[in-house]
C-alpha cells in the first residue's frame, strides 16, 4: 500500500498540489486519506485508492460542459463547410453558433484518457495483490511445470508395468510404451494447432 505526502500524490498524477487540496476539501479523495504511520501532523495518500476515488469522483458536470463544446465546435466545422460549399457565407447574427469559441479540449481528452488508464491499472494491479487476478505468464507458468510433471509420469508408466505385471512380454512393454508416446504426441500437436488457430485470429483482426 503505497503512501504518498499530497506534493508527491500531485506529481504522480501529474497534476498541481493546489488540485490534490481542493479534491480532498471536497470530499472526492477520501477513503484513500489515512493518519501517517510515522506519526506526522499531515495524513498520507494511499495512492491505489485515490487513483480510483479520483476517475469515480471526478466532476460530471465539467465532463459534459466539455461534450457540449465539443458538439458546437463540430457543428460550427460543419456549417462553415456547407457555407464555403455553397459559394456563400451565413452572416453571424444569422448563425448563434459561430458565436462560441472553439474550446482547446485536446489537453482535456488526454488528460481524461490518461487518468481513466491509470484507474484502469491501479484496478488491475490491486486484485492481483488481493489474488482475484493473475497474471498470463504466471499461468502460462504453472500450466507448463504441471504438464512436465505429466509428461514424466506418463512415460514412467511402461517402466512400472514391467515390474507389476511378471507376464508382460518385453515386445507387449514396447507396444504399450509406443501407445503412450503416440498419445502424448497427439496432444502436443493438438496444443500446437490451437495456438497457431489464435496467432491467425490475432493476425487477422
Amino acid at each position: 500500500m503505497p503512501l504518498l505526502s499530497q506534493k508527491e500524490y500531485a506529481a504522480h498524477r501529474g497534476v498541481s498540489a493546489q488540485a490534490v487540496s481542493k479534491a480532498m476539501k471536497a470530499g472526492r479523495l477520501r477513503d484513500s486519506i489515512v493518519p501517517d504511520p510515522d506519526g506526522g501532523k499531515k495524513p498520507k495518500i494511499n495512492s491505489e485508492l485515490a487513483d480510483l476515488e479520483w476517475m469515480k469522483n471526478s466532476d460530471q458536470s465539467k465532463m459534459r460542459g466539455e461534450v457540449a463544446a465539443a458538439a458546437i465546435a463540430a457543428q460550427n466545422s460543419e456549417t462553415e463547410k456547407k457555407s464555403r460549399a455553397g459559394g456563400f457565407a451565413l452572416p453571424l447574427g444569422e448563425n448563434p453558433h459561430l458565436h462560441a469559441e472553439p474550446p482547446v479540449l485536446d489537453y482535456q481528452k488526454a488528460r481524461g484518457r490518461r487518468e481513466h488508464a491509470m484507474a484502469q491499472l491501479a484496478e488491475l494491479e490491486l486484485a492481483v495483490k488481493e489474488g482475484s487476478l493473475c497474471k498470463v505468464a504466471d499461468v502460462e507458468k504453472e500450466w507448463l511445470n504441471a504438464a512436465a510433471i505429466a509428461r514424466t509420469k506418463v512415460m514412467g508408466i511402461a517402466s512400472r508395468a514391467r515390474q507389476a505385471i511378471p507376464e508382460l512380454t518385453p515386445a507387449g512393454a514396447v507396444i504399450l510404451e509406443g501407445l503412450i508416446y503416440e498419445a502424448l504426441s497427439d496432444l502436443a500437436s493438438a496444443g500446437e494447432q490451437k495456438e497457431m488457430e489464435k496467432a491467425e485470429a490475432v493476425n487477422a483482426v
